[in-house]
């Protein structure tokens, strides 16, 4: 009996010691598989006369034999079409229907029509340059709004589009805590709702800016979004059908970012001290994914490491964290990029993998006149 005991406690020691090591490879892993994301190509495409090398969204659409990016351009607001594959511009779309076009959500649709969400709060379908449909919210939601930058740009859901909503107040008002981050319109009833999520509670404790009130999000194979804010890492999973959130995920934690200090001084006019705090302070900035691979990208914005300076040009100096995630939004990898190397604004996925533009204004290769995008690969 004896002998069994002492077989025994030394199985459970064995055990022990093996699951340790088990969770010291999962602490370590992120950082030793960082080579399995890589640069493998680059692509150069040079600009006419009225195009602009920056964009506020893209997106890549696949019709019949060819693929196109779409690009808004925000300098002369016009949503600019490129077919990828001969890296040739094709159209520039302008909508003459559409005030202050900037920073409007787009979403090209089937055919060659494509949506826009206004800062009005109308939604309007249009092809190429005509007005086919515009939609105003109901009275509940005159004080709806939509804005969009490529972190945070519309997401198709079978007939569901997903929008990000600005909001009309301060934090400091009362109902900024509750106020709706993303709402949706459907293509076939043409009617707008908002969707059950909310900042989480510590967010209303502390002080923060506009620049990290935007809710990142993506959808997955399931159908459903995936988000996440600004000022910390986890990241949620909401069901559509549901209208709830129905996973919360803390597994995609950057090994760069300790802590996310809220804005204390709360001082919005001094424009020096404010971007001085912006430089101190990371975001959790863009989740992404990659249905070709099934697997998620996730870029992080560091603090930056030099000219800490009360300038606007935190997404120059700031270096940046990719990460990729499993289908289930467990961390695989982790690799840090250089600052003054990439624009961590414009970017996409194609069946290659994902591509992130290397127009950074610090950059001694900074071309206004090119696009330029490096081919991040993932080797599974």
């Amino acid at each position: 009996m004896k002998k069994v005991i002492f077989l025994i406690l030394i199985s459970l020691t064995i055990s022990c010691k093996n699951d340790n090591s088990k969770n010291q490879v999962l602490m370590t892993s992120s950082a030793e598989n960082a080579n399995l994301l890589s640069i493998v190509d680059t692509v150069n495409i040079p600009l006419g006369m009225k195009e602009y090398y920056a964009s506020l969204q893209n997106h890549i659409i696949k019709r019949g034999d060819s693929t196109y990016l779409y690009r808004e351009n925000g300098l002369n607001k016009t949503v600019d079409v490129y077919n990828w594959d001969s890296k040739v511009k094709e159209e520039s779309l302008s909508f003459q229907a559409v005030e202050r076009f900037g920073g409007s959500p787009v979403l090209p649709l089937a055919g060659d029509s494509i949506l826009i969400g206004t800062l009005g709060g109308e939604i309007i379908v249009a092809l190429r340059d005509s007005l086919l449909r515009s939609t105003e919210p109901g009275k509940e939601l005159q004080q709806l709004r939509f804005y969009a930058k490529n972190p945070y740009k519309p997401v198709k859901i079978e007939n569901e589009i997903f929008m990000y909503v600005p909001p009309n107040s301060r934090q400091s008002d009362p109902e900024f805590q509750n106020r709706p981050l993303i709402a949706s319109y459907n293509l076939e009833t043409t009617e707008t709702r908002t969707l059950n999520i909310h900042y989480p509670e510590y967010f209303a404790q502390d002080c923060w800016s506009q620049h990290q009130f935007p809710v990142t999000f993506t959808k997955n194979s399931k159908n459903q979004l995936v988000f996440s804010f600004q000022t910390g890492s986890p990241l949620y999973v909401y069901d559509v059908a549901k209208d709830s959130v129905v996973e919360e995920k803390n597994t995609a934690e950057s090994n760069y970012v300790s802590e996310i200090i809220p804005y204390e001084d709360c001082d919005f006019q001094d424009v020096t001290k404010y971007f001085k705090y912006f430089k101190s302070t990371a975001r959790y900035r863009s989740i992404i994914y990659d249905e070709y691979r099934n697997v998620y990208y996730r870029l992080v914005s560091l603090p930056t490491e030099q000219s800490r300076d009360g300038q606007r040009n935190h997404d120059i100096l700031a270096p940046l964290s990719i990460m990729a995630l499993d289908e289930n939004l467990n961390k695989i990898m982790e690799k840090r990029l250089p600052n003054k190397t990439y624009d961590p604004n414009d970017f996409f996925v194609t069946e290659r993998g994902l591509w992130i533009s290397t127009n950074n204004e610090g950059s001694d290769s900074f071309n206004e006149n090119t696009l330029s995008y490096a081919l991040f690969e993932f080797d599974t």
